[in-house]
C-alpha cells in the first residue's frame, strides 16, 4: 500500500464508509475524469461521455501518469515548426503575411502549455535551397520575423538563394527544401515533440535528375517523403489550387500538395500533415496565422499516420 505524510499538500484524501461513501465517490466520479481528460484537450463531448461512462480496466491507471510525469508539469506540449518557403519573385505578398502575423502565431501557440518553448526553423528555396543557421532553432522569434523582412524584400531581385544566378523558370525546388527541413533542422526528441513543417509554394517542383535554371536537382520525390517519415515531421502546405500557376497563370500546379504526384500520395497527406490555397491567403480570404494555429491545435495528442 502506497504510503503519504501528513505534510505532503498535493494528496487529497476522501473519506466515506457504507452507503454514503459509494454516494459520494459517485458524485466525485465524474469529476476525477473530467479533470484527468483536461491535459489531453480532449473534445468536451468526449469528455462529458467517459465521465458518464467511467474509465474501465487500465485506462484511468494510464491517464492517471500523463499529467504527472516526471518533468512535464502540467503535460505541456513541445513544438518544433520549420518554415520552408518559395521566395521567388512571386511570394512576395505571402513572405509580407508571415512578417505581420508571425508574432500573432507565436503568441497563440505560447498559450497551449508549450514547454519549454517554440523552436523555428527556416529553409528557403528558389531552385536552389538553403536551411539557416545551419538548422539551429532562432533564439527569439523576433529574429525571425527580421528574416521573413529580408526574404520579403529578397523577391524583389529574382535571384537564386545563393546569389549565384538568376531564377529564369517557373518550377521552384520544393522537393531539396523538404529534405533539408527533414534532416538539416535540430529537432528535438520525437517522443515529446509536435514536429511540423509551413511550406509555401505557388509553383510546381521538378525531382532528382531535372535541372532548372542551371540548378540541378538532388533528391527524388520518393526520398523526400521518406525523410519526412523518418523524422515524423508533419507538412503542412500553402500551394496553389486553382489552376494558376506556370508563366501564363493557367496550369495546374496542385500535383503533390492537393492531388496525387504521379500515382502518388500528396506530400501533406502522405506526412499527416494537410493542405491549403495559397490563394485564398493572397486575396484575404485566408488568415494565414489563423490556418497554422489551427493546424497546431488539431495535430495535438495525435498519433502520427503516415501514408
Amino acid at each position: 500500500m502506497a504510503k503519504f505524510d501528513f505534510s505532503d499538500d498535493s494528496v487529497v484524501v476522501i473519506i466515506g464508509s457504507g452507503a454514503g461513501g459509494g454516494t459520494l465517490a459517485n458524485e466525485l466520479a465524474p469529476l476525477s475524469v473530467l479533470v484527468s481528460m483536461t491535459p489531453l484537450r480532449m473534445p468536451w463531448r468526449h469528455q462529458a461521455f467517459l465521465s458518464w461512462a467511467g474509465l474501465r480496466g487500465a485506462v484511468p491507471i494510464v491517464l492517471a501518469t500523463i499529467p504527472l510525469s516526471e518533468g512535464v508539469p502540467g503535460a505541456e506540449d513541445i513544438f518544433d515548426i520549420v518554415f520552408v518557403m518559395d521566395v521567388s519573385t512571386s511570394m512576395s505578398g505571402v513572405l509580407q503575411k508571415l512578417e505581420e502575423e508571425i508574432l500573432t502565431v507565436d503568441a497563440k501557440l505560447k498559450t497551449l502549455n508549450v514547454l519549454p518553448d517554440v523552436h523555428y526553423g527556416l529553409v528557403v528555396f528558389v531552385d536552389d535551397a538553403q536551411i539557416i543557421d545551419a538548422g539551429a532553432p532562432y533564439v527569439d522569434v523576433q529574429d525571425l520575423k527580421k528574416d521573413f523582412n529580408y526574404y520579403w524584400m529578397f523577391t524583389q531581385y529574382n535571384s537564386q538563394v545563393s546569389g549565384g544566378g538568376s531564377n529564369v523558370d517557373f518550377p521552384e525546388n520544393t522537393i531539396d527544401a523538404l529534405y533539408i527541413a527533414a534532416g538539416g533542422f535540430q529537432w528535438r526528441p520525437v517522443e515529446d515533440t509536435l514536429r511540423m513543417v509551413i511550406h509555401t509554394t505557388d509553383d510546381t517542383f521538378g525531382e532528382k535528375g531535372a535541372v532548372q535554371s542551371m540548378i540541378e536537382i538532388q533528391h527524388t520525390y520518393d526520398e523526400t517523403v521518406a525523410a519526412l517519415q523518418a523524422q515524423q515531421v508533419r507538412v503542412f502546405s500553402f500551394a496553389d489550387n486553382d489552376m494558376t500557376g506556370g508563366p501564363v497563370n493557367n496550369e495546374d500546379v496542385s500535383m503533390g500538395f492537393f492531388t496525387p504526384y504521379n500515382g502518388k500520395t500528396p506530400i501533406p497527406e502522405a506526412t499527416d500533415g494537410g493542405a491549403f490555397n495559397i490563394n485564398l491567403v493572397n486575396k484575404n480570404q485566408l488568415s494565414l496565422s489563423a490556418a497554422i494555429n489551427d493546424s497546431v491545435e488539431q495535430s495535438l495528442c495525435e498519433q502520427y499516420i503516415p501514408l
